[in-house]
């Protein structure tokens, strides 16, 4: 019961930056990163915020399994290692991140591929 409010609540509120975010010209809360930094117009570090440390983990380990190879035009309602995954080879940032209480994971990103990615353990430097 617990789990079915919160995920109510959490589709609420998602409902509601979407409306506020398309009012004030802004991306969709859910449609991106939640931290995206450019430098000169080039983006360069995208990082992803989870609650917990074992999401975070989860999240990196499952973008993993995309590496080889995105399908960008693959549904990924719902699959947010796949909408990640399909945001690095198509932005193509330099650094990605993932912070949660108790973790902080950061890559740097290589492009082997037009549609593949490599997460390597790195630090973001200071931008």
């Amino acid at each position: 019961m617990y789990n079915r409010a919160l995920k109510l609540f959490d589709d609420r509120i998602r409902e509601w930056a979407g409306v506020a975010c398309q009012e004030w010209g802004f991306p969709h809360p859910t449609s991106e990163f939640f931290v995206k930094i450019y430098r000169d117009g080039q983006l360069v570090v995208c990082c992803e915020i989870k609650e917990k440390s074992g999401q975070a983990k989860r999240l990196v380990g499952r973008m993993k399994s995309f590496a080889t190879g995105v399908n960008v035009h693959q549904a990924d309602r719902g699959n947010d290692a796949l909408r990640k995954a399909k945001y690095l080879v198509t932005k193509r940032p330099k650094y990605f991140s993932v912070v949660a209480i108790g973790a902080r994971l950061e890559f740097s990103v290589a492009y082997p591929g037009d549609r593949a990615f490599e997460l390597r353990e790195d630090l973001v430097p200071f931008v």
